[in-house]
């Protein structure tokens, strides 16, 4: 009787399948008394009122149930922040899933269930997953002033080198500054303490000159040289190809999405001479097709910069000279148009 049902549901499926930014997990069976019954969770309400209206197209006198579809996105969900230096966002509520991202201290998170200690959440730029709840607070961090701008930096007790070490700070994080003494900062994160005064920038502090902005798109990148290659990774203590431009772009007040795909998306198409901060993307193989795989920064022309597995971390090639590069090379783009 509803065998275009399933059919339905595969398209559903197909149309909502990046787990990375949406959720669609809706069944169908018959209830007891042979009425049709969706149930599941979707992660907005449009999308039941989608089904219902590709539904009510082909029954129309149907009279389906769709209580049991639960949505995750609600106005009312608990906002938290990262209270800890770094941690990381999976593909399922156990540290053994796949690391997707991470997540900077100080960052906003929307939670849309919980399972035990851990919390399905959805970040500002859209990105899904699990994170260890613990490390989360209901507390709203200090009023940001500034982000660290150097790779990684020293938390002290005191404004010396010589003091106790009590945290590491990454690039990107956001600090609340409360004074300023002999070229330390105090600040205050999810503790206070010293840092020297240049591992801060103010967050007004963006270049409104486009050529001035590219070239301290440049200058952050070449400061992250050497750190080690992690895929999901988004900081100094590993970091990959498209969590590399992220982070460099949102240092300089430009927020992108992800995933290197994501950000082929949504920029525009650049034909060479590429400029200083323009992102240069590469395809990769997936079984039989060839996908938005990889991304570096160009320095200007054909020297990038990019996480790279091969090199395993940061580091600087020639697009021209490398064989790999050169074959998968995409195109250029640039979020400056």
């Amino acid at each position: 009787m509803y065998e275009n049902i399933q059919n339905i549901l595969v398209e559903f499926n197909r149309g909502f399948g990046d787990i990375r930014e949406t959720v669609f997990d809706v069944k169908f069976d018959l209830n007891s008394d042979g009425r049709g019954r969706f149930w599941g969770k979707v992660l907005e309400i449009q999308q039941i009122q989608a089904l219902q209206a590709a539904v009510s197209s082909l029954y129309p006198a149907a009279g389906m149930d769709y209580s049991e579809i639960k949505v995750l996105h609600k106005l009312n969900n608990l906002k938290m922040f990262v209270n800890t230096n770094l941690t990381g966002l999976y593909a399922a509520p156990t540290f053994l899933a796949d690391l997707t991202t991470q997540l900077l201290y100080g960052m906003a998170v929307e939670v849309l269930e919980k399972a035990d200690r851990w919390a399905f959440i959805r970040l500002a730029d859209g990105y899904l997953g699990w994170t260890y709840l613990p490390y989360l607070t209901v507390e709203t961090p200090p009023t940001i002033t500034h982000r660290i701008c150097e790779p990684v930096t020293c938390l002290h007790e005191e404004g010396s080198q010589a003091s106790t070490i009590k945290a590491r700070l990454l690039a990107g994080s956001p600090v609340s500054l409360l004074k300023l003494e002999s070229g330390w900062a105090l600040i205050q994160a999810n503790q206070t303490g010293w840092l020297p005064e240049k591992a801060i920038r103010d967050i007004t502090d963006v270049p409104t000159d486009i050529a001035q902005r590219r070239q301290r798109i440049v200058t952050d990148a070449l400061a992250m040289i050497g750190v080690p290659y992690l895929s999901g990774g988004t900081s100094a203590n590993g970091i990959d190809c498209s969590g590399l431009t992220q982070l460099i772009y949102a240092m300089n007040g430009i927020s992108i999405r992800r995933d290197a795909d994501m950000q082929f998306q949504d920029s525009s198409k650049r034909e060479p001479p590429f400029l200083p901060g323009d992102l240069i993307f590469f395809d990769v193989e997936d079984g039989t097709d060839r996908l938005v795989g990889h991304v570096g920064i160009s320095l200007g022309g054909w020297i990038i910069l990019h996480s790279s597995r091969d090199r395993n971390g940061v580091s600087i090639d020639d697009v021209q000279e490398i064989n790999h590069l050169r074959e998968n090379l995409i195109t250029g783009c640039t979020f400056f148009d």
